[in-house]
């Protein structure tokens, strides 16, 4: 599943010890991320490739998929703008918080007229006020689950969520929370082959894992490595900035729900919890979705032989 603009859905692992001052210590856990990063990636490597998709049909596939995840972060980030402009204005200058949004639109090429157009419904005194909702639930054999949404219409918002977990085989009920805690993230394009670079700028800025995964990197419209900085929830200004600053680009950032432990389906479980996670994914309105559920690795949809 493609991580986006904190969009993404996500199974946490667990956190390591908090990052000492001393330069001992602060090597040692590289030494630990670096072994922990390379273990990922070689999972990742030895996905099997679909047999029978031909070249063409994987261009089409990844072409929707960069679409589809395109139009989402659009929207995603039009109701954040709108959100940011109501609580504080829509003067970029007075408003830093709308600032950055806005700056992060730009950034994944978010068109001029969609970033205006939220701005001047933030501004819109008789616009519907778009708050932040959480809803709860459980899947098959009972993983947990919690959505993060942004919505102006928190009855149809509901309303949705409670279908997507019907329909697909789960309960939409409350209770799950305690099975998550909340904490930072900020995800950039990285090469696995630069991590040192990376875990040093992110060990000094107060990182507490670095978690590899997959994007969009909306500049070129391809899927590409990416790497997820975990930090303590109130870090995340500080962690972007510091990412930034050493040359990374940021595709993501902000609090989420980690899983404080997962818990693993039977076989014939695996498929059916993937069609729940996404069905509610794609609720309107919906920013992220949390889960503690260890889901093995996709098949690899690189392009195979025709």
């Amino acid at each position: 599943m493609i991580a986006a603009a904190r969009s993404g859905i996500r199974a946490g692992g667990a956190l390591v010890a908090a990052v000492s001052s001393s330069a001992a210590s602060a090597a040692s856990k590289a030494s630990v991320l670096r072994r922990a990063a390379a273990s990922a990636r070689a999972v990742h490597a030895s996905a099997p490739t679909l047999a029978g998709h031909s070249k063409w049909a994987n261009i089409k596939h990844r072409k929707a998929r960069a679409d589809s995840a395109r139009m989402k972060a659009f929207s995603k980030t039009s109701r954040l703008i709108t959100a940011a402009a109501k609580v504080g204005g829509t003067d970029l200058e007075a408003n830093p918080r709308l600032a950055d949004i806005v700056a992060a639109a730009r950034a994944i090429n978010m068109p001029k007229a969609l970033i205006d157009g939220a701005i001047k419904r933030g501004g819109d005194p008789d616009s519907a006020a778009t708050e932040e909702l959480w809803y709860e639930g459980t899947g098959q054999k009972g993983f947990a689950i919690v959505a993060q949404c942004f919505s102006d219409n928190k009855n149809r918002t509901r309303d949705l969520v409670r279908s997507a977990f019907t329909k697909h085989g789960g309960a939409f009920k409350s209770g799950v929370s305690f099975m998550f805690e909340e904490r930072g993230e900020v995800t950039v394009v990285a090469d696995p082959a630069k991590e040192d670079a990376l875990l040093s700028t992110a060990l000094e800025a107060g990182a507490e894992d670095v978690e590899w995964t997959e994007t969009m990197d909306m500049r070129t419209d391809e899927v590409v490595d990416a790497a997820v900085v975990i930090t303590a929830t109130d870090g995340v200004s500080a962690m972007e900035d510091a990412l930034k600053a050493a040359g990374w680009y940021v595709v993501a950032s902000g609090p989420v729900r980690r899983p404080t432990s997962t818990v693993e389906l039977p076989e014939e479980d695996v498929e059916p919890a993937r069609a729940l996670l996404a069905a509610i994914e794609e609720v309107d309105g919906v920013e992220a979705v949390f889960h503690n559920v260890d889901l093995p690795e996709e098949a690899s949809e690189d392009d195979a032989a025709p």
